[in-house]
């Protein structure tokens, strides 16, 4: 997690069930011709929770951040993805916004409640997003509730571009197995960091012979490496999925290995950079955009980046964007997009028009498992009508506290 200015001492950073951590915001200021005077924006960042982290701080199975043991994360050093985080701007004399994303993938499950009541009047916001609880654990689910079981929603995830469903589990999972040297992994496998995983090269399956990874598959990079592609190849209590390997090519590089489960991975974690392949995903496969003419690829449309400096297209969101409005980044709740069915109601009408056609089938139908998962939390950049909260307290300067839960994430049946 990410204290700032100052906390209770001795700070539990290892929590146990049950425990938790408290942890204050100093009042920031800036500096100006009449002297330094308080800043509206008390504080603006994120809370991400770190897990199965070594007692000698080399470091944590998920949301690595490169810390030390009982240490913060250094300034601006996010966790390494898949990572849930709550983020938060907090205001003096105006509103607080604050959600829960999951654009970076999941490594746990969390809710963020504002304390304590009473609060001021909602104004314009609508109120399911004043002063509500986003990522609630509240079961049975209501509508906007959270289960934060994604695997039940995986396997019916629809391919791109078919009209078939694919069981993506193998994919999205994150399996995670680090090693740090060599010595921690089976014969004939090597270790590609410190910390890294167990890889071993191959030219056919014979190469993979007598291991829990008995495919030799493309790893994207150029080379093949012996890899799982199905979960009756994991023996024990591991689980076939996706792991990052660092050090094995000069771009990102993600194998199908047998490991723990550690969360759930997204479209957007994959195609950060557009020279990555992820077997079946080519983020940088081109493809026409919404407007029929003009070119783009998942890794833009997936993080919602520009294509260039002539056309922001990817850019700019389908809900405020006039210039570009068939090559936004998406309107998930476009009336014309079958899946839209799966966000929640009441934002329709703030697309004014806008949808990105190929957005819809290229890379909505990777964010349905997200949002039936957790309707409240943001499944791509530009999910904010269905995402984004607000609250404030009714004194003059504006002091809520937030309360941040975090649980376990359903694990999928083995």
């Amino acid at each position: 997690m990410l204290p700032t200015a100052k906390s209770p001492t001795p700070f539990n950073w290892k929590l146990f069930p049950t425990q938790s951590a408290i942890f204050c915001v100093a009042p920031a200021s800036v500096n100006s011709s009449f002297g330094t005077i308080p800043s509206a924006v008390w504080w603006s960042g994120g809370i991400f929770a770190r897990t199965g982290c070594r007692p000698d701080g080399t470091g944590c199975t998920t949301a690595d951040c490169g810390a030390q043991a009982n240490s913060n994360c250094g300034a601006g050093v996010g966790g390494q993805n898949p990572a849930t985080i709550a983020e938060f701007t907090l205001q003096r004399k105006a509103n607080d916004f604050y959600d829960i994303t999951l654009i970076n993938g999941a490594n746990l499950a969390e809710r963020m409640a504002p304390i304590p009541a009473p609060v001021a009047t909602p104004g314009a916001v609508p109120k399911p997003y004043w002063c509500k609880v986003p990522g609630s654990f509240v079961n049975p689910c209501a509508p906007r509730d959270c289960n934060w079981n994604f695997g039940k929603y995986i396997k019916n995830v629809p391919y791109p571009s078919t009209t078939s469903t694919t069981d993506f589990t193998t994919l999205l999972l994150h399996s995670s197995k680090k090693c740090f040297s060599t010595s921690e992994c089976q014969a004939g496998y090597t270790c590609s960091g410190s910390p890294g995983a167990c890889t071993k090269t191959c030219t056919s399956d014979s190469d993979c012979a007598g291991t829990d990874q008995p495919h030799c598959l493309s790893g994207g990079n150029g080379h093949t490496y012996c890899q799982c592609n199905a979960e009756s190849d994991c023996t024990g209590h591991s689980y076939c999925g996706t792991q990052f390997i660092p050090g094995i090519g000069p771009n990102q590089t993600y194998l199908h290995q047998c490991g723990i489960f550690a969360g759930w991975w997204t479209i957007d974690d994959f195609c950060a950079n557009q020279n990555n392949v992820v077997s079946p995903i080519d983020c940088g496969a081109s493809m026409f955009d919404g407007d029929g003419s003009s070119t783009t690829n998942l890794a833009s449309l997936a993080g919602c980046t520009i294509r260039g400096s002539s056309s922001p297209g990817n850019g700019t969101s389908c809900y405020n964007d006039s210039t570009y409005p068939t090559t936004c980044c998406g309107c998930a709740t476009d009336s014309s997009n079958v899946l839209a069915q799966y966000w929640p109601p009441g934002a329709a009408s703030a697309c004014n028009g806008n949808n990105n056609t190929t957005w819809a089938s290229a890379i909505q139908p990777f964010l349905v498992n997200l949002k039936r998962a957790c309707p409240t939390a943001y499944s791509y950049p530009y999910d904010d009508p269905t995402s984004t909260f607000q609250c404030r307290s009714d004194k003059p300067i504006n002091r809520l506290g937030y309360k941040v839960i975090f649980r376990d994430l359903v694990r999928p049946p083995k």
